[in-house]
Parts: C-alpha cells; sequence; structure tokens
C-alpha cells in the first residue's frame, strides 16, 4: 500500500503521485483525486499522471489493469443505474398514488428522459459487460499461447552470420524455355 497523499503541500503531493504512476497504482491516483479538496489539486496534472499510470499499469500486466479499468467503469456505470432507477420508481410511485385517471398517464419527465436513460444505460452496461469479457478471454488465450511456445534461444553472432552458398554454373535467362541451344 502507497502511502496516502498529503494535501496541504503541492510538491509533496505531486511527489507522491508520481510514485504512484511509476508503480500504475490507478486506484490510487484515482482515490487521491477524489478525496482531496478541489481548491488544493491542479485536475489536468492528475489526470495527466493517471494517463501515465494507464501506460504503465497496461505494459506492466495487461489482464490485470483491464480488469482494474473495467471493474471501475462498471462501478460507475451501476451507481448511476441505480440512481436512475430510484428516480425511476419513485416517479411511478406518485402516478399510482392518486386515484384518478388522469393519474394514469405517466409524466413527460418520466417518458422523455427518465425511462429512455435508463434503457440506454442498461444497453451500455451490457457493451461493457460483452466487451470486458472478450478482453479477458483473448488475454487469456494469448497467455495460453505463450506458455505453449518453447522459449527461442537468443541469437549469438556466431547464429547471426550467414553461411555463404555454394554456387552453381551461371545460366542463361533462356535456358530450358526453348530448349536446348543449337548443336
Amino acid at each position: 500500500m502507497l502511502p496516502p497523499i498529503p494535501a496541504s503541500d503541492s510538491h509533496a503531493a505531486f511527489e507522491a503521485r508520481e510514485i504512484m504512476v511509476e508503480a500504475g497504482d490507478l486506484q490510487g491516483l484515482f482515490d487521491g483525486l477524489q478525496n482531496s479538496p478541489s481548491g488544493l489539486l491542479d485536475v489536468g496534472q492528475v489526470f495527466a499522471q493517471i494517463q501515465r499510470a494507464v501506460v504503465v499499469a497496461l505494459k506492466r500486466n495487461p489482464n490485470l489493469a483491464a480488469n482494474e479499468i473495467f471493474e471501475q467503469m462498471l462501478g460507475f456505470y451501476t451507481h448511476i443505474r441505480l440512481r436512475l432507477q430510484y428516480l425511476c420508481t419513485k416517479e411511478l410511485s406518485n402516478s399510482d398514488g392518486v386515484h384518478s385517471p388522469r393519474s394514469m398517464v405517466l409524466s413527460r419527465e418520466f417518458l422523455d428522459v427518465l425511462f429512455p436513460m435508463a434503457k440506454d444505460l442498461d444497453l451500455h452496461l451490457c457493451q461493457v459487460l460483452q466487451a470486458w469479457t472478450s478482453c479477458r478471454r483473448q488475454l487469456e488465450l494469448e497467455q495460453r499461447h505463450q506458455k505453449a511456445q518453447p522459449e527461442a534461444p537468443t541469437p549469438t553472432k556466431e547464429s547471426r552470420r550467414r553461411k555463404p552458398r555454394a554456387r552453381s554454373k551461371p545460366r542463361s535467362r533462356l535456358h530450358g524455355r526453348l530448349g536446348p541451344g543449337p548443336l
């Protein structure tokens, strides 16, 4: 576990984040961004560090980094989806509470905004899950393929030298095309 990011000293905070960048600690950087007072951060600088940390994490262990990124996306989208579901159910219960013909009609906000947003987000969540599954499968197959391949020997100077080929008699361009030459 990396040390917490100091909030009061901007240079110390930058250096603490740089350690996280070098470690590829995406979660630590993002937590530091969320938990620091906004007035004390250069948000552009922090996102540049997060971007560099993503590259480091993907180079170090692509499977683990991809899983971490997908988990963050799914957590965020699921949080939004649950809040949207709360608003939808609240709107539906409001229309169910009054027993008049007019109350049976759903509000324009529900029909035009909330419900279409929920449908779009559900579709997006399914696409993210499908992409995550596909990515994980592809990485697993690649890892299996790498394990199945024997280690190639490191080329030496001896093995890199080309051996001269034995030369045969030079042939004319037309040899064999027109038959044997004149007798």
